[in-house]
């Protein structure tokens, strides 16, 4: 009788461990949903590096939203340059939904053939400012890293979009894809 208590629990710890390992996530299946490696990542920073070329002076400017859509207003940095100045900007784009920070430029870098990012400064800044992207996937460019020439003072906006263009779909505009992102900074050349 020992004997078939012994061979019963055997058969049910099998059994259990069998369909433990069936509901278990299979973390070599990018499509499985309840993969927690596969959740969308949330871009709640924005950081723009830039470095005055002629007096390598480092300024940085973020906007940030860190509870996310809904929540409190972003906070938002006024982006001040100089006039007559050319600068080297990088940007990085950054998850702050959790206990630390986590960049997520790495992974766009990594997936540079599906991303680009989009300048736009509105009308009053456009003649006073030009923004060239100054890195490429190969064949288009990706924009996180550019030169920006300043010309005369001005105060506006410009807006700022990562946008996502899988399957071959980028073709080095703006217009295909999804925005991964999209802030607005005001810019003071003073």
């Amino acid at each position: 009788m020992k004997k078939s208590n012994i061979i019963k629990f055997l058969l049910m710890a099998v059994l259990f461990s069998a369909s433990a390992a069936g509901c278990k996530k299979d973390p070599d299946n990018p499509n499985d949903p309840q993969d927690p490696n596969n959740e969308p990542e949330q871009i709640t920073k924005v950081k723009l590096t830039f470095t005055n070329d002629s007096t390598n002076a480092v300024s940085t400017f973020t906007w940030a939203d860190d509870d996310g859509v809904g929540g409190l207003d972003p906070i938002i940095d006024e982006i001040v340059l100089s006039p007559a100045s050319s600068y080297s900007v990088a940007i990085d784009f950054i998850d702050g939904s959790g206990v630390e920070d986590e960049s997520l430029t790495p992974e766009i870098t990594t997936e540079s053939d599906e991303h680009l990012v989009c300048f736009e400064p509105n009308s009053e800044l456009a003649n006073s400012i030009s923004i060239d992207r100054t890195d490429t996937d190969g064949t288009f460019e990706i924009g996180l890293t550019s030169t920006w020439v300043t010309g005369q003072a001005a105060e506006a906006a410009i807006t700022i979009s990562l946008k996502h263009q899988p399957d071959g779909a980028k073709d080095g505009t703006c217009t295909p894809g999804e925005t991964d992102v999209e802030v607005i900074f005001v810019v003071k050349i003073q």
